[in-house]
C-alpha cells in the first residue's frame, strides 16, 4: 500500500479512483470494503464511491493489516536475508531497500558485493514503523 497525502485528498472518490489510489482491482477493493465494513455510497450525481473519511479509514486499516502480515512472515524466516528478500516483504523496491541501508534506516552488512540484512534489523524497522 503506497503513501497517501491525506491533506491533499478530495472530498469524494469514485470506485475507479479508489482502485487506482490503492493500486488494486475492483474485486480486491470489494473484498477489502466488505472485510473492513466500509461500504461505497452514492454522491449527489449518482456516482458510487467513497467519502474522504471512508477512504482514509479503509487505507489505514489495509495498511496496518499488511504491515502486521509482513511482520508475521518475518518471524518464520532465516536469520540473514538478501536485499531482494527484504524488498519482497514490505512490497518496496530493491533500490528503496538499498537507500534505506545507505541512510542508516535499516542496518545491514556487506558480504562480498552484496548486502545482507539481519532478521533482527528488519523486525526492529517494523516495530519502529508500527508504533
Amino acid at each position: 500500500m503506497r503513501y497517501i497525502d491525506y491533506k491533499a485528498m478530495k472530498d469524494f472518490y469514485i470506485i475507479a479512483e479508489v482502485c487506482e489510489l490503492f493500486e488494486v482491482n475492483m474485486q480486491k477493493l470489494r473484498q477489502y470494503s466488505e472485510q473492513y465494513d466500509v461500504q461505497p455510497q452514492q454522491d449527489q450525481m449518482g456516482r458510487w464511491g467513497f467519502s474522504k473519511v471512508h477512504v482514509r479509514k479503509l487505507h489505514n486499516t489495509i495498511y496496518k493489516a499488511e504491515r502486521s502480515c509482513c511482520k508475521n512472515e518475518i518471524m518464520g524466516m532465516k536469520t540473514i536475508l538478501t536485499v531482494k528478500q527484504v524488498a519482497e516483504l514490505p512490497q518496496v523496491s530493491i533500490p528503496q531497500v538499498r537507500r534505506m541501508i545507505a541512510n542508516g534506516e535499516l542496518s545491514a552488512m556487506k558480504v562480498g558485493r552484496e548486502w545482507r540484512v539481519p532478521k533482527a534489523a528488519l523486525e526492529e524497522l517494523f516495530e519502529r514503523d508500527l508504533l
